[in-house]
């Protein structure tokens, strides 16, 4: 029964559908155009944000930030307040950005905020103790570190730092006590890093006396003497070959050879052997007394006495490198008087740690235990010093061989030091003798006293070197030019 009902309301439905759609199809033709608009409201709940930018005549964008943006905040979380400072043209706007409605009463608040008045020593018309802001830009510490300690201990709970990395310059707020007494201590702590530039003197008096006596048994062997038994002989006149022949073609023709002869024509010829002359005589000698005085900066800085996990070991290098001169053969075994090219530093110091002492005299240390950072107590400062551990390496030339190259010994000597300032003290001295006898040629002749000089050559090398290392520091200030060391003078009347 409900099928039955279904099939005839479809069926009608189809009946009715066709009978209404007729006249409309029919009829469309004659009916105008129409133009019709579908407007669609949506309602989300939210609120419509214009912006507006005020120019602020008396006051500071930074002092009424805070009660703009509480005010709008309050109308909407969304709302936000901006400050455009231009420091040129001593120019300064607000933006605001909130709802339409509260547009206008923003209007009223700023129009009665922005009133001329009486300026304290930050530039602001506005007095009480709310917040204050202050800028700072240190001169010879590193921005943050400073922070760090700003935020660590001494600002207030409803203060904080903050660092601009660009400029290295700290901002920080809190109340108007506070960040006076803040800038107080960045005043103070921003002080010149203790630095000491030390001075290391080398000194050295040297006797030396090279003889170089023989015969160059080595290059000549490597040379003409490799034609050692080219040994040949020469005939005299041409015609004696015909004569050989004749002799070989029977022997009753020798007679008549010998008595050609003996009569007719002489017979001469000369023996060959590998050439030899005066460039394989070796017969010098090199004698001089020397007197060397050089010295060499290093400026370093204080090791921290604190261990934070990150600390590593300080670690400074010096080193001196004079160039003496030395015989030496090149390619073709000739002999040149050249500077030492193997680069080998004299001596080299390096030194571990360094901790500086400053000295003070009575009355120069405030209440607070901190000493002054002026150039003047910079320049004057002799009762303080320097205490480091070092490492000084000697290296000094032993002997040299028939080419010129050069076997080093080397002396290393580890300590610590003391160094009080403007004071020269000694690092460490080295006194060398060396007696070296050197004999190049043919084995077993070479040993025989006088005649080793035929077969062979004799190099000896007689030096004497006392070598003295000193050291002075003096202290470091950024904005002064650096104070005369001590040694100078003492080493001008030593020459003279």
């Amino acid at each position: 029964m409900n099928n039955s009902i279904f099939h005839i309301i479809l069926a009608a439905g189809f009946s009715v559908s066709a009978f209404g759609q007729s006249p409309a199809f029919a009829g469309r033709k004659n009916v105008p155009d129409e133009v019709r608009q579908i407007r669609l409201i949506q309602d989300d709940a939210q609120t419509g944000i214009t912006s507006k930018i005020y120019e602020l005549k008396y006051v500071k964008a930074t002092d009424i930030r805070p009660f703009v943006e509480n005010a709008v905040k309050r109308y909407d979380s969304q709302s936000r307040v901006e400050r455009v400072n231009y420091f040129s043209a001593k120019k300064n706007w607000l933006i605001v950005s909130s709802g339409p409605e509260i547009i206008p009463l923003i209007d009223d608040l700023i129009a009665k905020i922005d009133q001329p008045g009486k300026l304290d020593e930050f530039g602001s018309v506005i007095e009480g103790t709310g917040v204050t802001r202050i800028s700072y830009t240190p001169r010879y510490r590193a921005a943050q570190d400073i922070v760090n300690i700003i935020n660590g201990a001494l600002r207030t709970g409803i203060g904080a730092a903050y660092l601009n990395a660009e400029t290295n310059t700290i901002y920080w707020k809190d109340d108007v006590a506070s960040a006076k007494a803040i800038l107080a201590w960045v005043q103070r702590l921003d002080r010149p890093v203790p630095q000491v530039n030390l001075r290391l003197n080398y000194y050295e008096v040297r006797e030396s006396k090279l003889r170089d006596i023989g015969v160059d048994y080595l290059a000549w062997k490597n040379g003409p003497g490799l034609n050692l038994f080219a040994a040949g002989y020469d005939a005299g006149k041409v015609f004696s070959n015909e004569a050989v022949l004749q002799l070989l073609n029977g022997a009753k023709q020798f007679a008549d050879l010998a008595k050609n002869f003996s009569t007719n024509w002489s017979y001469g010829g000369f023996f060959t052997a590998p050439q030899f002359d005066l460039s394989f005589v070796r017969l010098l000698q090199q004698s001089g007394n020397a007197r060397l005085v050089s010295n060499a900066d290093l400026t370093f800085l204080n090791t921290p006495l604190y261990g934070d996990g990150s600390d590593v070991t300080r670690t400074y290098y010096a080193e001196l490198t004079p160039s003496y001169q030395n015989l030496k053969k090149d390619d073709d075994d000739r002999t040149d008087v050249v500077a030492d090219q193997n680069g080998t530093p004299a001596v080299a110091l390096k030194i571990t740690n360094p901790v500086i002492c400053f000295g003070t005299q009575t009355g120069e240390v405030d209440s607070i235990g901190m000493v002054p950072a002026t150039g003047d107590f910079y320049e004057n400062n002799r009762t303080g010093g320097v205490i480091f551990s070092y490492n000084l390496g000697v290296n000094s030339v032993v002997e040299r061989n028939n080419r010129g190259d050069e076997l080093s010994n080397y002396a290393r000597i580890d300590g610590a030091l003391t160094l009080g300032f403007k004071q020269e003290k000694l690092l460490g001295s080295y006194v060398k003798e060396t007696d070296v006898e050197q004999t190049i040629g043919i084995p077993f002749l070479s040993r025989i006293p006088v005649l080793k000089y035929l077969f062979g050559t004799t190099t000896t090398l007689k030096e004497k070197s006392y070598i003295i290392v000193t050291a002075e520091a003096r202290l470091v200030h950024p904005e002064l030019l650096p104070t005369p060391p001590v040694s100078p003078e003492v080493v001008a009347e030593e020459l003279n």
